[in-house]
């Protein structure tokens, strides 16, 4: 009787809250999938004429939040944003004044100076959704696609507390073939990529970015290419290679490593409910449930997505620093080459206890630890100088360095004949692991191995990279001088031999206008200063900027509006970079930029006497050349105030 009369009033309250347009709120609602793992659903409210959804976020840098951010529903209405509130936490717990806002502004805000992950809440409160509504999406409303990839959208937002079902995947049948023979020659690799999991229909189509990291790019054509698959939920990459590459590929908040094989097909189902699930259980380990691999190199690929963390090139480094913060001391070439072997032999002896690869993971594995570990012996030098900067290890005299260098660090190596990677001179196997860009030509020479099919492609491959090092550092390169290179690389290097012919030509064109001559400092005069000096007369705005510095690129593009607003004034925008700025991007960037330019060595980079060496940095001076503005570091507002100041100085 007591439980009839308990279900009775249960029912009561809830035709009650009905009546008064109230919802039970959703506590940690489940949702298909975001496009950023830093923002996730807390609560959802509908009372009255208003839902209110709360999310927490997980950030170390600088995020915001889109005054257009909006609901929709699986119909395609959407219920706009009023009012948002960011509740903040200092690291020790303590809170922070929240920061308010209405739907006609924009709420930008930082992580503290040392990049700890912030976990701010935001309540943003919206139109109310119609009761029946059972899913819905939270949008930023970004119309451009780049903005798209960086908002904190998140779709298929339950409303009835359920949880969506786990996907069951069969175990991946792997090969079981040896690792073959390959052929270096100019084909197509395909990875297929397709999203598996609940994707509203509201979801636009997204394509994955690429970075291409370890590799030489000469056995590769960056440019590839992004077709529709079979359905909305599918893509097809095509890159034209002679040899395999790998690319980091990241896509809907998630990154994997594919290997791409001239001739071979991939394909990488992410499942984006384990994605979800992942990320909501904050799991820091591997992501087999997320990504999926299916074709003849799936289970290579595996392995470098989800094993290559635990074998890598850095983590011979790290051991060295590690030894050296103990023993204050930098290790002979002889210590040093014992203490990567040692690594290698701790790599291999994991790689064998590892029951979950298969035979042919583990010989992958064997070859690409046995790659870095080449790599580690042949960077003595430059290690040792990142462990004195590291561990701040007394400076070895470079008199006794460069002797123990001529004499040891070109003796051969004792464990050359323990590395599967060369055991069989007459295959071209091994290039399996090459994306990592090792010099195995110097390697093989320096342990008198300078024979065979193997040694021939490293000679050619080191030829090669050589020249194109030439190109890039502003030396044209003549038509024989390239017909005596391999053929496999020839057709690059003459289309950056050709870039690098007309970027010149276009910089000579430019001389006298855009490009101006660096003057000279005279007496403690800062070299900044004595470009300003040749304005006088005018405000000068300076910008130092590199063209690899994205903030750099970005304010650039804010700053168009004020420069064709002030084109009739006497303004003067002054563009300063140095070399560490690509020729042909440079150039490539003047007619766009407009103003002056000028490009330093890294010496006259000293001689502007900056405070900082950060970067984007802005200064704004008056007629006399005496400065009146200096800010480091780009922010939405900084073209309004540099703005003010020239009105200030034009107009006082």
């Amino acid at each position: 009787m007591k439980l009839k009369i308990f279900l009775f009033l249960l029912a009561l309250c809830g035709l009650l809250s009905t009546a008064r347009g109230q919802r039970s709120p959703i506590r940690r609602p489940a949702y298909s999938f975001a496009f950023s793992g830093c923002f996730s659903p807390r609560l959802v409210q509908t009372q009255g004429d208003s839902t209110t959804v709360a999310f927490v976020v997980r950030n170390s840098y600088v995020y915001s939040l889109s005054s257009r951010s909006r609901l929709t529903t699986p119909d395609g209405r959407h219920f706009p944003l009023r009012h948002l509130r960011v509740y903040r936490r200092h690291r020790d717990g303590r809170p922070i004044a929240p920061c308010e806002a209405v739907a006609d502004e924009q709420v930008e805000l930082w992580a503290d100076a040392e990049g700890k992950e912030l976990r701010d809440s935001v309540v943003m409160v919206f139109d109310a959704l119609p009761r029946q509504t059972r899913t819905f999406d939270f949008e930023e409303n970004y119309a451009e696609p780049e903005g798209l990839k960086n908002s904190f959208n998140v779709y298929g937002i339950r409303l009835d507390g359920k949880a969506y079902p786990a996907r069951k995947h069969p175990k991946p049948a792997y090969s079981t073939a040896p690792l073959p023979e390959l052929h270096p020659a100019w084909q197509t690799a395909r990875l297929r990529i397709r999203l598996e999991g609940d994707l509203p229909e509201s979801v636009p189509v997204v394509l994955p970015s690429f970075f291409f990291w370890g590799g030489d790019l000469l056995g590769c054509h960056k440019d590839y290419r992004v077709q529709p698959g079979r359905d909305r939920r599918e893509c097809v990459v095509e890159i034209d290679c002679c040899e395999p590459l790998t690319a980091q590929v990241s896509m809907l908040d998630v990154s994997f490593v594919p290997l791409l094989v001239p001739g071979a097909e991939l394909t990488a189902s992410i499942d984006l409910g384990a994605l979800v699930r992942r990320r909501e259980a904050k799991q820091d380990g591997p992501m087999e449930e997320c990504v999926r691999f299916e074709g003849e190199y799936a289970d290579l690929s595996a392995v470098m997505t989800f094993y290559i963390d635990k074998v890598n090139k850095r983590q011979l480094l790290m051991d060295l620093v590690e030894q050296v913060a103990k023993t204050r001391e930098l290790p002979s070439v002889a210590a040093y080459r014992a203490s990567v072997y040692a690594t290698l032999e701790s790599w291999r002896r994991d790689i064998e206890a590892d029951t979950r690869l298969t035979p042919r993971q583990k010989e992958f594995l064997h070859l690409y630890a046995e790659d870095c570990y080449v790599n580690g012996v042949l960077l003595y030098r430059s290690n040792m100088k990142q462990l004195q900067q590291i561990c701040r290890a007394d400076a070895m005299d470079e008199e006794a360095l460069d002797r123990e260098l001529s004499v040891e660090d070109r003796r051969p190596d004792p464990h050359f004949a323990d590395l599967r990677l060369f055991a069989d001179p007459q295959s071209l196997r091994a290039l399996i692991v090459y994306p990592t860009r090792t010099d195995w030509y110097d390697y093989l020479r320096l342990n008198r191995a300078a024979s065979g099919r193997l040694f021939d492609w490293a000679r050619g491959k080191q030829e090669a990279l050589a020249a194109m090092d030439s190109i890039d550092k502003l030396h044209v390169r003549s038509e024989a001088e390239l017909a005596a290179l391999s053929p496999n690389y020839a057709p690059a290097l003459r289309e950056a031999n050709e870039r690098l012919k007309e970027t010149l030509a276009e910089v000579e064109r430019a001389k006298g206008k855009s490009v101006c001559e660096v003057p000279e400092v005279k007496g403690g005069q800062s070299l900044l200063q004595a470009i300003v000096d040749l304005y006088k007369g005018r405000a000068v705005v300076v910008d130092i900027w590199d063209t690899w510095c994205g903030p750099c690129r970005q304010a650039m593009k804010a700053m168009r509006p004020l420069k064709e607003e002030m084109k009739h004034e006497e303004v003067a925008f002054v563009y300063i970079c140095d070399e560490s700025s690509p020729l042909s991007d440079w150039a490539r960037m003047l007619p766009e930029l407009g103003g002056f330019h000028y490009r330093l060595t890294p010496e006259q980079r000293g001689q502007l006497q900056l405070a900082s060496g950060g970067i984007p940095h802005y200064f704004v001076f008056n007629k006399e050349g005496e400065l009146t503005f200096d800010v480091l570091g780009y922010n939405p507002q900084l073209p309004e105030a540099i703005r003010e100041e020239i009105q200030k100085i034009l107009h006082p």
